[in-house]
């Protein structure tokens, strides 16, 4: 059972359940290099904030406050999902989660086989303790006697010039600036609160329904890079249906509140999301979706929907803030470009203006790795586009990238598909497919990751398979237009490479229908079309493609569709025949 979909019944959602004890305080617990803050429910490494999930969030706070002792199953059951019933596999999973995030080995976190769990480390409270006055020296009756010190103030000449020169270094040091951190300050920037939707219809003013919404929201945030979050465990206290948002953000330290409403149409659900600046007040819808069921609204993709929205907005708010008159453009703002540009990204230029800003923010911040997988994406991003005159040249610097950014932070997702996709073109299949499973793994709704699993099955002849890959990216994110692109490309080469050429036909021509700019499908078209002997729809299909796509060629497309299996290949040697009639050069 999905451990965060089982929090329907447990209001508080991802934190523990009502009326247990919750040691850590409002402090910060310093523990084998981390530090746990639970007034912001954040989780830091060095001053960066450290994603997670909710429920692996709520089970280090209870490992914290019960450091050294055995925790069974059964308790920890009891702590994360109150009554709610699961079984074994959802405490196993969060354990996971939250062992990945701490890049624990099963050190810090010990699993007694049958009995359950120890959080084997010292844990630090850091707070503010009360400043200890000087004590008095004991009463005494007696008259002090005067006594004759020597003269030895010869010594404090050496004593003051060192002492000098110690605090003029310190103060030269203090006035250095701090190194300027790109993946921090942006987190900073993106850091939101989720309250708990508000339900006019149920009593106290939110539902079970609307409390279950916003954990989900919160947890798909939570796993998106450069974003902090803080959910609903935290703001439950909050007046969801009138917040003052103001308060919220001083109080949690947050730029931004994601709020929303459970209404009723008829029989139907009405669920609205909406996005919130502490700073202006701005409010802007992020979703409203309508379902037949209460039941059907909790398990659909809404959360992926609304995380993917916020995602996308703030782009659009970052490039409105650097564009201000007066304001300094800054690695951060460089980085944010970048990545709006990527995922806008139409021509050639637009991937290699986003390179250029990434590369310039990485000159500030050598170690960002929202800029290195930024870099690493832009090399993917032109290979895979048919942008580039060498595209093997590309895959090298590509893989330097994201290695570096892999080698800071293993466990992004976002890092895992461009790095995967790129050993696949190196010829390392088996691998590349490790790091889609591991990206599931992490987020088993990330939509993209469905795809390039689907692409790489399709390399291996195993289509049953990849047709099932891309109905479940569909069902994840269906309004998303860069998914949509990848579904209709997917779909079209999945019925090409089994025969159905017809099929594939009209996958394509919805692919060129809404995207007419791109010159891929233009391509599948015009194989087709000369396999069928039409000579003149063939032509003018090629003719389109070499217009948008001049780079393209018989060789680099066996380059991008690398495989061993003999059925593959077959069919891919019948669609370089159908490229070659319509004049597609080697």
């Amino acid at each position: 059972m999905n451990d965060e979909r089982s929090t329907i019944n447990h209001r508080i959602g991802d934190g523990p359940p009502m009326g247990a004890p919750e040691a850590v305080g409002d402090g910060i617990a310093a523990f084998a290099g981390f530090e746990f803050d639970s007034r912001r429910d954040e989780l830091r490494k060095d001053g960066v904030a450290v994603s997670m999930r909710p429920k692996p969030r709520a089970l280090l706070r209870h490992l914290l406050d019960h450091p050294g002792r055995l925790l069974g199953k059964d308790e920890l059951i009891r702590a994360l999902w109150g009554a709610v019933v699961v079984g074994d596999d959802s405490l196993v999973q969060c354990v996971g989660e939250l062992r990945a995030a701490l890049g624990d080995r099963g050190v810090l976190i010990k699993t007694l086989p049958r009995r359950g769990y120890m959080l084997d480390t010292t844990v630090e409270r850091l707070a503010t303790r009360p400043r200890e006055l000087p004590q008095a020296e004991p009463a005494t009756d007696e008259p002090k006697r005067a006594r004759r010190i020597p003269d030895r103030r010869w010594w404090l000449v050496p004593f003051m010039c060192a002492l000098f020169l110690g605090v003029a270094g310190a103060v030269w040091k203090i006035r250095q600036p701090a190194p300027f951190r790109i993946d921090e300050e942006l987190t900073a920037r993106h850091a939101v609160a989720v309250l708990p939707l508000a339900d006019p219809d149920a009593p106290g003013g939110t539902s079970v329904l609307g409390n279950a919404l916003a954990d989900d929201i919160s947890a798909q945030i939570s796993l998106r890079q450069g974003m902090r979050v803080i959910g609903p465990a935290s703001t439950a206290r909050y007046n969801a249906a009138a917040p003052d948002i103001a308060h919220i953000g001083r109080e949690l330290g947050v730029r931004y509140v994601i709020g929303g409403r459970v209404t009723r149409d008829g029989g139907a659900t009405v669920i609205d999301s909406t996005l919130t600046s502490v700073e202006t007040g701005e409010v802007i819808r992020l979703n409203r979706s309508t379902f037949p069921t209460p039941a059907d609204a909790q398990h659909s993709n809404l959360d992926q929907r609304v995380a993917s929205a916020f995602r996308m907005q703030f782009f659009e708010i970052d490039k409105v803030r650097a564009s201000r008159p007066g304001h300094v453009v800054d690695a951060a703002d460089l980085t944010s470009l970048g990545w709006r540009d990527l995922n806008r990204f139409a021509t050639r230029d637009d991937v290699l203006r986003a390179r250029s800003r990434f590369e310039a923010a990485l000159k500030v911040d050598p170690d960002s790795v929202l800029a290195l997988q930024g870099v690493g994406s832009s090399y993917q991003i032109e290979i895979v586009s048919y942008f580039s005159r060498a595209p093997q040249s590309l895959v090298e610097p590509g893989k330097k990238a994201l290695k570096r950014a892999m080698e800071l932070r293993p466990d992004v997702p976002e890092n895992l598909l461009p790095w995967g996709s790129l050993l696949g073109l190196s010829g390392q299949p088996a691998e590349a497919m490790a790091m889609y499973k591991k990206a599931l793994e992490i987020n088993p709704n990330y939509a993209f990751a469905h795809l390039f699993v689907a692409r790489q099955l399709i390399w291996e002849g195993r289509f049953a398979e990849a047709q099932q890959e891309i109905d479940k990216a569909r069902g994840l994110s269906p309004a998303d237009a860069r998914l949509l692109y990848a579904v209709y490309a997917l779909s079209a080469t999945a019925n090409f490479v089994q025969g159905r050429d017809d099929e594939a036909y009209r996958w394509a021509m919805r692919w060129a229908a809404e995207y007419p700019n791109s010159g891929q499908p233009y391509a599948m078209l015009a194989a087709i079309e000369a396999l069928r002997g039409h000579d003149a729809e063939a032509a003018a299909h090629m003719a389109r493609h070499r217009e948008l796509l001049p780079n393209d060629s018989i060789a680099y497309v066996v380059f991008l569709s690398p495989s061993t299996d003999p059925v593959f290949l077959a069919q891919r040697a019948r669609l370089i025949e159908g490229l070659r009639k319509a004049g597609l050069p080697d």
